[in-house]
Parts: C-alpha cells; structure tokens; sequence
C-alpha cells in the first residue's frame, strides 16, 4: 500500500513547478513616455533666475571730482590776483598821469605859495588871473600877503592831491598843497583853483585852512 497514492499533497506533481513553454515568457509592460509630451525620461531643469535689469541712475552735473573742485579754486584765485594787479596798475598809472598833465599847474601853486610865506606880494599878484584881479585890488591882496607870512609856516609845501576838469567853460585845475611846521607844529592846507590865460596857468582862486 503506497500511502502517497491518495494524499494529494505527497503527490510529485504538486511540488514540481510548472515549467512555462518557451514562448511564452513576457517580460514585464514598461512604460515608455512620449518624448513631445513628457519629461519623465529627463531630469527636471534647475528653475532660472531672472537676469537682473540695470537702471540707469542720472548723476548729477554739480558733482565734480575732487582734482577739478581743487583746479576751479586755484583758476579763480589766480583771475582774482590778476583783477587785483590791474587795479592798482591802473591807479598807479592814473596817478602819474594827473601828475604829468599838471606839472605847470603844481609848480604854479608851489610858486604862488612861496610868494605868501616870504612876503612877496607883487610876485604872487603877477600869478593870478584876470578874474582874480577884478574880484580884489593889488592893495587889498598886498594886505593879505603880509598877515599870511606871519602865519604859515617857513617850510616849503608839498602837494597831496591834483584834480582837472571842465568847469564854467572853461578847462580848470584844482591842486591842494600841504604847509607843514618843522618843528612839529601847526600845518595848513592850501587849495588852489587855476585856469589857463595866453597860454599860461593863473590862479582863478585859494583858500588857506
């Protein structure tokens, strides 16, 4: 009595595995993407960072490097030094130029007052003009000479200020001298009004302070 005869789970068939048919052996589905639809075959791409957009920034014009400010400086002060010295050059050469426009006129002046201060009446009558001798007599003007070389100083003058110009019409020059006492006393200031007459500078008028 074999006892596998009737126990199924003893049989040889039952634990031998079933060989399948060569053939028929198929291989598992494997989905395949479409390339037009479909990254799953690529990596994902890395997102892209949007390019960065430059604004232009407006500079403004009033800014300047610190080599031009430094230039700019030095430029004015040398036009300011320039004004400078053709300012004083032009009262330099005003100055001489009155100066030698009325030489005649300040040796007249230095003249007349020489005159006064020695007492010399008819010398200084004979320096002024015409309309000086119609407004006071010789007489009159002698008077005045002789109390004025009382007063004024002996030291010769000297003249601080000439001016010249139209006036009346007719051309007149104005040149003030200065008396001063060596011994350090008073001083006077003398201004004389002189005009030209036949060709000759004359005193029109002075006044002594």
């Amino acid at each position: 009595m074999n006892p596998d005869a009737n126990n199924p789970q003893h049989s040889p068939e039952s634990t031998t595995p079933a060989i399948p048919a060569p053939g028929s052996i198929t291989s598992p589905a494997v989905p395949v993407a479409d390339p037009l639809t479909s990254t799953a075959l690529s990596p994902a791409a890395p997102p892209v960072a949007p390019a960065p957009v430059l604004i232009p920034v407006p500079v403004s014009n009033t800014t300047q490097p610190p080599a031009k400010r430094q230039t700019d400086k030095k430029t004015g002060r040398n036009v300011l030094v320039v004004l400078i010295v053709l300012a004083v050059a032009a009262l330099v050469g005003y100055y001489f130029l009155i100066a030698a426009i009325t030489g005649e006129q300040s040796k007249v002046t230095l003249q007349f007052i020489g005159d006064i201060q020695r007492n010399k009446a008819d010398e200084a009558w004979s320096l002024t003009s015409a309309e000086f001798q119609k407004a006071a007599t010789k007489e009159q003007f002698s008077a005045f000479v002789a109390d004025e070389s009382q007063t004024l100083p002996k030291p010769p003058a000297s003249i601080t200020s000439r001016s010249i110009g139209p006036k009346n019409g007719q051309t007149q020059t104005t040149i003030i001298a200065s008396v001063k006492d060596s011994s350090g006393g008073d001083s006077f200031n003398v201004t004389t009004v002189l005009v030209k007459q036949a060709g000759h500078w004359l005193i029109l008028k002075f006044d002594v302070e």
